[in-house]
């Protein structure tokens, strides 16, 4: 049932002609309330980590991504140097191939010079006389023409060698470039395979990205709805304190009226009636325990980074015990977001006690509870207690009422 239902109902019931029926609905109201705050907290623990195991894949999604990115980025310019490295390799094979036909032709030119210089020392030693004669008188000495003839001849081959050398080493570097060519074309190939297989990651990331920034949103939906319902229980439960102060008004002038018109019997189930609206007995200035022995180190109303503190911070040795600062019974006892182990002790008359840094908590909710009773341990290593005092809807100042020492 929903806790504003709840209590417009016990709220209607609290001025009900029917002093024990008030009494039992109001109860009713409050461990409803109970309930409900117990598993709105639960259900808020659970959507808090759930929203903070979202965040945690958004972020790692959103790297995932900015990472790839990057990879992309690297392979996309090691790509383009790897082609240009090979279109500077395809540059060099086009001008040795160029410089390939410039030695065929410079071959091919001196085989034909050095044939037809071959077919003419061939006539010499056939027939030397027609070629020596002289063709006029002032020609040179046709005895000369075989020396240069030879001479010639040695020039060529001398040049032969060196083309034939200069071509070795041209297929030498043909050789080199095609293996050059080669590996870089096997280590393109290589770096396209990488950059399809990024690229595929990259969009299997993104898609990772947008479900988990999906999922956040959703998960931070739920809990500000747990947060609503949280703060809405809280309220709920001080409506429930004004309307059980009702109830008590409502009841204390039945009472009353009944003993003023000498109606005992009436009077007395008014009384009874008005007595079960109280948890515990009420706790008066100076007869509080204070909880844990330790070091107070913030006090009521001092000021903090969030504002005025609303209750007092113990800083206490490792594993010390805490104790219940009054009798009466625990609405609450379990983890409560930052808080951690916490503990709602209701001491009768609207007064209540928060208790927060357990390290473990051995109470139960609806246990009642007498003064001085142990209520769980701080932390192995130490801790902070944080001590909250509600006296109906308002926050008091818990000092005057914790005297004395556990």
């Amino acid at each position: 049932m929903p806790a504003s239902q709840t209590l417009a109902r016990s709220s209607r019931q609290a001025h009900s002609p029917s002093h024990t029926q008030t009494s039992h609905e109001s109860q009713e109201a409050r461990q409803t309330l109970q309930h409900n705050l117990q598993q709105e907290i639960q259900n808020l623990q659970m959507r808090e980590q759930q929203t903070q195991h979202d965040m945690q894949q958004a972020r790692l999604s959103t790297q995932q991504v900015t990472a790839l990115k990057r990879q992309q980025r690297r392979l996309q310019l090691a790509l383009k140097r790897t082609q240009a490295t090979l279109v500077r390799l395809n540059n060099q094979m086009a001008q040795l191939d160029t410089r390939d036909t410039m030695l065929d032709q410079k071959e091919t030119a001196q085989t034909q010079e050095a044939l037809s210089l071959l077919s003419l020392l061939m006539q010499i030693q056939q027939s030397p006389g027609p070629l020596f004669r002289p063709a006029s008188p002032t020609s040179e000495d046709p005895a000369l023409a075989l020396p240069l003839l030879h001479a010639r001849l040695v020039a060529i081959q001398h040049h032969a060698n060196a083309l034939q050398r200069e071509r070795l080493a041209l297929h030498h570097s043909q050789t080199q470039l095609d293996q050059n060519a080669r590996l870089i074309q096997t280590q393109q190939q290589k770096q396209e395979q990488r950059h399809n297989e990024s690229l595929e990651r990259a969009q299997e990331a993104l898609a990772k990205q947008q479900e988990a920034q999906q999922n956040l949103a959703h998960s931070r939906a739920l809990l500000n709805e747990s947060r609503a319902n949280m703060h809405s229980l809280t309220n709920a439960i001080e409506r429930l304190a004004r309307q059980e102060a009702a109830a008590r008004r409502h009841l204390l002038q039945q009472a009353r009226l009944l003993r003023k018109k000498h109606h005992g019997t009436q009077a007395h189930q008014a009384e009874t009636a008005l007595h079960a609206l109280d948890t515990g007995p009420g706790l008066a200035k100076g007869q509080g325990l204070s909880p844990v022995q330790g070091t107070l180190i913030t006090r009521w109303g001092q000021e903090t980074e969030a504002g005025p503190a609303t209750g007092l911070t113990y800083r206490t040795p490792p594993s010390a015990p805490v104790y219940a600062p009054c009798s009466g019974r625990l609405l609450f006892t379990g983890d409560f977001r930052s808080f951690g182990p916490m503990v709602i002790l209701d001491c009768g008359h609207s007064q209540r006690f928060v208790l927060a840094g357990f390290g473990h908590i051995t109470a139960q909710t609806q246990q009642a509870i007498q003064r001085h009773d142990r209520l769980g341990a701080m932390p192995q290593q130490g801790g902070h207690l944080f001590v909250q005092f509600r006296r109906g809807t308002n926050i008091a100042n818990p000092m005057p009422f914790l005297t004395s020492s556990p």
